[in-house]
């Protein structure tokens, strides 16, 4: 029996990609796509720009407030948190990301997107340019999805995430499929 597969965002980028996966396994596909000229139409108007931007910079302050390293500025699609400062008891090989968004998702359902990120940066102390790998999570905003009391909400789970990383003690990679398996691979605690 096939399944049938919803993929929305399906006209680019991670969704049309996840379609085209599906597409050869043989299942049943139903692919959606926003209209992208409303979009494009919100993307100039200056009033909406406005409203976006301060709502996503809200988030950023109020996850400030609780004490997570923000990137600055914060940009007007959303906020990045420094994962390293959240796990710094968590070397790479024990998946900081997945830590964080384990406790995001079981203290309060929230999802965001992770990903080792290598840098040169220079050095406080010497002065030298240095490799660093940077572990950051971006929580997305999608334009007209979220309020005022949506950030207010994810802030308060990030707060209750900070007061219990230091009990996570990482995990490890159990299943990671060929194709999309930044994706859908599988993990398990430690």
């Amino acid at each position: 029996m096939s399944k049938v597969c919803l993929v929305t965002g399906s006209a680019n980028g991670l969704g049309r990609n996840i379609a085209e996966a599906v597409l050869p396994s043989g299942d049943r596909l139903v692919a959606t796509a926003r209209d992208d000229a409303v979009g494009l139409r919100e993307g100039i108007e200056e009033d909406y720009l406005s409203h976006r931007t301060r709502l996503v910079a809200y988030l950023g302050e109020l996850m400030e407030s609780a004490g997570i390293v923000v990137s600055q500025p914060v940009g007007g699609s959303g906020v990045f948190v420094d994962v390293a400062s959240l796990y710094p008891h968590l070397p790479a090989e024990k998946l900081p990301g997945i830590a964080l968004f384990s406790d995001l998702y079981l203290e309060g359902g929230v999802r965001a997107g992770a990903a080792p990120f290598p840098m040169q940066t220079i050095s406080a102390e010497t002065g030298q340019i240095q490799q660093r790998m940077f572990q950051f999570a971006r929580f997305a905003v999608p334009r007209r999805v979220y309020s005022k009391a949506h950030m207010e909400f994810v802030a308060k789970v990030m707060a209750r995430v900070k007061l219990v990383a230091k009990a996570n003690q990482g995990y490890k990679v159990i299943e990671h499929p060929p194709v999309l398996g930044h994706f859908f691979s599988k993990f398990e605690p430690l």
